[in-house]
């Protein structure tokens, strides 16, 4: 249990960095963040591709950042959720970067 807001927020820190490993594993550069969401890019294919085959395949949505000033088609934006739903879109990943193989 978190007995203060420093520990909260250090284990919220914690858990983000955490996260992010996983999606860099999963062969996605995801930038550095000190939030719940991270601005990612993925190696293959654009933003689009992935998200409609996060949605069609998996139920899951990110944020294609395409539209954002000075990103380009393959970025996207993420969130934690929680640990089921997180390792659930890591597998995802994991599987959009094998099918682009």
């Amino acid at each position: 249990m978190v007995s203060s807001p420093q520990e909260l927020s250090k284990q919220i820190a914690n858990d983000v960095r955490t996260r992010a490993k996983w999606v860099q594993e999963a062969g996605v550069r995801v930038e550095p963040s000190h939030t719940h969401f991270f601005l990612a890019q993925t190696a293959t294919g654009t933003a689009a591709r992935l998200k409609h085959y996060l949605v069609e395949h998996f139920g899951l949505l990110i944020r294609d950042a395409a539209n954002f000033r000075g990103l380009g088609p393959n970025h996207f934006r993420i969130a934690t959720l929680g640990p089921a739903q997180d390792e659930k879109l890591i597998a995802a990943l994991v599987q959009w970067k094998n099918h682009c193989s």
